[in-house]
């Protein structure tokens, strides 16, 4: 389950291509009851289903 604080990897880009790019690693800000989640690196900020991104272990 993916939650806020999480860092997720794009996978399927469909429906937000103006706002994040494949394989591109965000943060994730907000997660609304329905799946969506808000996401945002240090340029961008955009909304995007769970199911179009993979949830990424950060090794320190």
């Amino acid at each position: 389950m993916i939650q806020i604080g999480d860092i997720v990897e794009i996978q399927d880009r469909t429906g937000v291509e103006p706002y994040v790019i494949d394989g591109e690693r965000y943060t994730v800000i907000d997660v609304q009851e329905s799946g969506t989640l808000k996401i945002a690196d240090n340029e961008t900020t955009a909304f995007i289903p769970q199911s179009q991104v993979k949830k990424v272990k950060v090794i320190d």
